[in-house]
């Protein structure tokens, strides 16, 4: 009896999955609503945790929000630099961005869990970094640094989600289809 049931699950699974009539969705990053955020950094000193995928549509969020009389003191930058140039595990120093003036702090040279005394000149933090959804990637490991000095000082964090950009529901519906794109690899 178990089986059977277990195999209508599966064969039901199965037609809900291959079936073409997918709704689409339009996803609003948490960067794209502004309006919903921008007050809590008028007339504050801001830090800003961003890199190359800190995008609304075609304008940087840094850019976007200096447009905005926002007063960025201060960029974090993770892995790969606040521009995306830098090699995957290349250490990266601290400097000044070149489009901006900004300070730019590496999170990724001489510490990668931010020093309390470099947000002792901030008043909130803005995290905005578009993860791969992979368990190996540095970007979430920032973050959690971030969380725990952002605690430890007491500073308030505004994270800006943005999806998981691996669509697992569509993977799995292509591995069960039969798409041979999608396959999975097990280690075990």
């Amino acid at each position: 009896m178990k089986r059977i049931l277990m195999g209508l699950a599966c064969v039901l699974l199965l037609l809900f999955s291959c079936s073409g009539d997918s709704v689409e969705k339009k996803i609003i990053c948490g960067a794209d609503r502004t309006e919903e955020y921008i007050d809590q950094l008028e007339g504050k000193r801001v830090g800003i945790i961003a890199n190359h995928t800190s995008m609304i549509a075609s304008v940087h969020l840094v850019d976007s929000l200096l447009a905005r009389g926002i007063d960025i003191e201060k960029i974090f930058s993770p892995e790969h630099g606040f521009r995306g140039r830098a090699d995957a595990g290349a250490h990266i120093a601290d400097g000044i961005d070149k489009a901006t003036g900004i300070r730019v702090v590496s999170l990724y040279g001489n510490n990668r869990k931010p020093l309390p005394e470099q947000f002792e000149d901030l008043d909130i933090l803005l995290f905005d970094i578009q993860d791969v959804g992979a368990r190996f990637y540095t970007y979430i490991s920032t973050l959690e640094y971030v969380m725990e000095t952002a605690a430890e000082v007491g500073l308030p964090l505004i994270v800006l989600d943005r999806p998981n950009p691996i669509n697992i529901l569509e993977a799995w519906k292509q591995l069960i289809c039969g798409n041979p794109t999608y396959r999975i690899a097990s280690l075990s």
